[in-house]
């Protein structure tokens, strides 16, 4: 390693596929900070002792993926709010000593949401699919931005364990499980589940690669999936001939991306071109790369 280099990682297990070294490099390169984003294998059972040996040997910033995200909050020196809610950390940051927790991931959708999807957020209405960790993230950040949240999951009981912890966690919130009973038209239409991960990129679409009927994508004006691989997942194909203004997962891991750098730095870069344009083109021409 370089002298005077400063590293950074994404942990979890598996981890050889991840985009982070790719789009956290290039913001590097680009804002010429001395910094090296690698990729580092961690199961949950060794995850104390890795902690404390990245502490040791320079690494001051992490991305935290599965299955982390869960287990690492109590090991780490402090969470924020955020994280503390979601139990589940995606990002943390050495200082003082100590590793220092939050989670973007739901912040990083109402970014891109509003970026890229022209949604205003607040005051809209939200139909989330999806009850797991990303969909608990959403939902949350959803709330505190002014969004109202139905929820429809595949399992019930799961839809109302996210209902029932956006609530305790926040008073006025508006969110409740959506049976799909009657004809309701929504601002926003968040996939939160795998369905469509890994579907061929054209074709049919079949209504089992769309995580809620035809009919109801036709009552939603912006459509994000937070899948993205592939890009045109067969829930955006659908929402585009019904001209829906779609959102790709990559727009979500990219904003989610570029909070992370904020919590690394404690303020944003202060370069010409923004962070996404960055990371967007460097996700890109690694997914070219991994496809030749």
């Amino acid at each position: 390693m370089e002298e005077g280099l400063t590293r950074a990682a994404v942990i979890g297990s598996p981890v050889a596929h991840s985009l982070s070294p790719a789009i956290h490099n290039a913001v590097f390169a680009a804002t010429g900070r001395t910094w090296n984003f690698e990729a580092v294998e961690v199961r949950p059972e060794s995850l104390a002792e890795e902690l404390s040996r990245l502490g040791r040997e320079g690494f001051r910033g992490l991305s935290v993926t599965m299955p982390l995200k869960e287990v690492i909050g109590s090991l780490l020196a402090t969470t924020d709010d955020i994280a503390s809610t979601l139990s589940a950390v995606n990002c943390a940051a050495y200082r003082d000593g100590g590793w220092h927790g939050t989670n973007t991931d739901g912040d990083g959708c109402l970014e891109a949401l509003k970026m890229h999807g022209g949604a205003s957020c607040a005051g809209e209405v939200m139909l989330l699919a999806g009850a797991g960790g990303t969909a608990r993230s959403i939902a949350f950040a959803a709330v505190r931005n002014g969004m109202a949240v139905r929820v429809i999951n595949r399992t019930r009981e799961r839809a109302l364990s996210l209902v029932d912890m956006v609530r305790r966690h926040t008073s006025d919130a508006d969110i409740d499980v959506w049976s799909m009973d009657g004809h309701q038209t929504f601002e926003v239409l968040v996939n939160a589940t795998s369905v469509g991960m890994g579907s061929e990129a054209g074709g049919v679409v079949l209504a089992a690669d769309l995580p809620v009927p035809e009919d109801v994508i036709s009552g939603c004006k912006v459509v994000m999936d937070a899948v993205y691989q592939p890009l045109a997942t067969p829930l955006l194909r659908a929402a585009s001939l019904k001209n829906a203004t779609t959102v790709d997962g990559l727009w979500m891991l990219i904003h989610q991306a570029v909070l992370q750098h904020r919590w690394w730095f404690g303020h944003e870069a202060d370069f010409a071109m923004p962070d996404h344009v960055i990371m967007r083109a460097a996700a890109e021409r690694e997914l070219e790369r991994r496809q030749q």
